[in-house]
């Protein structure tokens, strides 16, 4: 934390808060993840590197890079974790709201066309994780980012968990597992049925 200088909130979430943060080492904006004040405790902190470690271990086009994992010290030794800051809408603002497409995806006559292109780079991000064993157990349009000059990431891996086979390593015991799901997760009217 000490090499980030923290600017504003750019978004909140259901455990944290993203700053738009300035890497001052490196000279550039970088997004930081901490946990809300009233989040602060054991579990949702383990919650937090859990989805630092997943993220970073789904290195891909289409998921958000994570740059580095550590504590703040300012607040009670919290984790907290730096990504890409990324630029643009989510795509909810696009399908609901209606904002504008990010430029270089805006490229068709047809809407529709754009926004199936997005839902492409979506599906390869979830079949890459699909790949690694990981499933996000939160797939939603909030969770997909635009990027103005035509990225497209799927974020928010917090909700996710292993499906692979139980092994002694140590990477196979330090993310979560389906098999560990004590009840659903996920947004209600994004969930599948069953």
């Amino acid at each position: 934390i000490d090499d980030m200088q923290l600017l504003e909130p750019l978004g909140k979430g259901g455990m944290g808060v993203v700053y738009l943060a300035r890497q001052l080492s490196m000279g550039r904006e970088v997004a930081v993840k901490l946990l809300r004040e009233d989040k602060r405790g054991e579990e949702q902190s383990q919650k937090l590197l859990d989805e630092a470690r997943i993220t970073a271990a789904l290195d891909h086009p289409n998921v958000i890079p994570i740059y580095s994992l550590g504590v703040d010290p300012s607040n009670d030794q919290s984790p907290m974790y730096v990504m890409k800051r990324v630029e643009g809408v989510n795509w909810k603002q696009v399908l609901r709201e209606q904002a504008d497409l990010p430029t270089l995806l805006d490229t068709q006559d047809d809407r529709l066309d754009a926004n199936l292109d997005i839902l492409e780079s979506v599906c390869r991000a979830v079949h890459f994780a699909h790949s690694k064993g990981i499933v996000h157990l939160d797939l939603k349009t909030d969770n997909v980012m635009l990027g103005h000059f035509g990225e497209v990431y799927v974020v928010d891996w917090g909700i996710s968990a292993s499906f692979a086979p139980l092994t002694d390593s140590p990477e196979s015991l330090a993310l979560p597992h389906t098999l560990d799901l004590t009840h659903p997760r996920g947004t209600p009217g994004f969930m599948a049925p069953e």
